[in-house]
């Protein structure tokens, strides 16, 4: 027997509007034993914005529950999600497409593949500044595993047909 919840808002702050916005529907399924069901859920926001400067035009969001071994299913630190899907496609930019697993508790294991493709150095000047409005069309490929608490970088491979980019000057030449 299968227990279904399911709900849709639209235009609705989904969290905290500052975080995130758009239109959103999701659902949840619980299936088998009272004492241990086993969860699923789907998610999708589409047109909306991330950190109030990212457009995107959707994500999605495809999950399944699973516990640590010898896991008490009533105690959520036990429980790792098993990202069956998650795509987020940022508007007229680049695709990021991730699959794998990741533990609720803190150093639990993860196991996240990562695939993006387009501009894959659009967010670069939200880390490095320096790099200014950098138009690419590549691929990225990246494996990330260990645990939240401690994540390693286990294998990346990005590639570019084409890259281009501003930078700011470092360094002032001074008026002689």
């Amino acid at each position: 027997m299968a227990v279904i919840w399911k709900a849709i808002f639209w235009r609705k702050p989904f969290f905290d509007p500052d975080v995130i916005d758009g239109s959103l529907s999701y659902a949840i399924k619980a299936n088998g034993l009272l004492a241990q069901p086993q969860l699923t859920g789907s998610l999708h926001i589409g047109e909306g914005h991330l950190l109030d400067e990212n457009v995107f035009h959707g994500i999605e969001l495809a999950v399944a529950d699973s516990l640590i071994e010898g896991g008490n299913f009533w105690q959520i630190d036990h429980h790792i999600v098993n990202v069956r899907r998650f795509l987020y496609h940022n508007r007229d930019a680049y695709d990021v497409n991730v699959a794998g697993f990741i533990g609720i508790q803190e150093y639990a294991p993860m196991d996240l593949k990562v695939n993006a493709r387009g501009n894959v150095l659009a967010e670069l000047p939200q880390i490095l500044p320096y790099f200014i409005d950098p138009k690419t069309d590549g691929k990225l490929y990246a494996r990330i595993v260990g645990s939240r608490g401690n994540p390693l970088l286990d294998e990346i491979d990005l590639r570019f047909t084409m890259a281009a980019w501003r930078s700011m000057a470092l360094f002032r030449r001074s008026p002689i």
